[in-house]
């Protein structure tokens, strides 16, 4: 998870952000977006109807923690060499929704929201961003109106629940062989990986006298409003390692290629491999996710009088997961990881 921010309000307001180097959860940012706020106020009263940052999601923007059914976090473990929440081991499930961590997380939300950080439209000039997989924003990322400022994720994680993006060869595909030289070529072919994100040299983008990429001057990609072709990063659809891209994107001498390597090489390992059958406790399971999908948005967005108002909600929300079975599912997902683990 990364973070950016709006280096060019930043600077005009006089925030000093030398402290703020990576991104790790988003309260963690919570005195300094006070600061952005009191500055803001006075010094551009005009900015004062826009919130700081959109609505985040609990997980995982801010916890670092494994989960074995997508986004419901009625049933988790903390990650080896990361351990974010208090009170539990690596190899224990539990229910992140009734966890201190948790409540304070729907206590911050609401404090953001009562201060003027997020708020429940959708405007341009935000101050912060979040973002999922990017490691290098360029400067002009969101809008060419301001410099953008990336911050690089302070840890990384990965488990089975979010590798099972990628590409694969269908059971009924009457060519499997060619298929498997077409995705053997996606990730060893420089050209091709390059084409299936940019386009076509002298078309979609052009090297200027440096040699770099560049789609200016470019036929069909020159206006960033309406690119003819452009899917960047296209990460599940073969090796973006070996893609090239202009320096605006990959930075200097490909910098966020090694980032990338580099994350890739220190990344911390849930339970790689274990993949959750839910066939029993599918009843279950289905009854939970109606009971998150009524409340946890609900309490990312913040929106409620008081801390005091959003603890009882949570209150509520646990009690109900419970009533609708969430205890069979978390002791269907032990029990299923105790005998992989044993078998493994």
């Amino acid at each position: 998870m990364s973070g950016a921010y709006n280096a060019t309000l930043a600077e005009e307001l006089g925030v000093d952000m030398s402290e703020y180097t990576s991104y790790t959860r988003v309260s963690d940012f919570e005195d300094l977006f006070a600061e952005v706020l009191a500055k803001r106020a006075e010094l551009r009263p005009d900015l004062a109807e826009f919130p700081l940052m959109r609505s985040v999601q609990d997980w995982p923007h801010n916890f670092a923690i494994e989960t074995f059914v997508d986004y419901f976090l009625g049933a988790v473990t903390n990650i080896p060499g990361i351990m974010d929440i208090a009170g539990y081991d690596t190899e224990t499930v539990f229910n992140m929704y009734e966890t201190e961590e948790y409540y304070d997380f729907a206590k911050t939300m609401v404090r953001f929201v009562q201060s003027g950080v997020l708020r429940s439209w959708t405007a341009a000039n935000y101050f912060f961003h979040t973002s999922w997989g990017l490691v290098r924003y360029g400067e002009h990322y969101f809008t060419t109106e301001w410099i953008a400022q990336g911050l690089p994720a302070a840890r990384t994680w990965a488990t089975t629940t979010v590798l099972q993006l990628g590409v694969g060869i269908s059971s009924q595909c009457p060519e499997k062989e060619r298929a498997m030289m077409a995705i053997e070529l996606m990730n060893t072919d420089a050209d091709l990986a390059t084409m299936i994100r940019f386009g076509i040299e002298g078309e979609h983008y052009v090297f200027d006298e440096n040699g770099d990429m560049t789609f200016e001057a470019s036929p069909r990609n020159s206006d960033p409003t309406a690119r003819g072709y452009y899917r960047w990063y296209a990460a599940p659809i073969g090796n973006l390692l070996i893609a090239r891209a202009p320096v605006s994107l990959s930075g200097p001498n490909n910098v966020m290629m090694d980032l990338i390597k580099e994350f890739n090489a220190t990344s911390k390992m849930g339970h790689m491999g274990f993949l959750f059958d839910q066939d029993p406790v599918q009843n279950e399971l289905a009854a939970c996710t109606a009971v998150y999908q009524e409340y946890a948005p609900t309490i990312s967005k913040g929106r409620f009088p008081n801390e005091e108002a959003i603890v009882s909600y949570v209150d509520e929300f646990n009690a109900k997961l419970y009533s609708n079975g969430l205890q069979r599912v978390i002791d269907e997902i032990q029990r299923q990881m105790d005998e992989w683990k044993a078998a493994n």
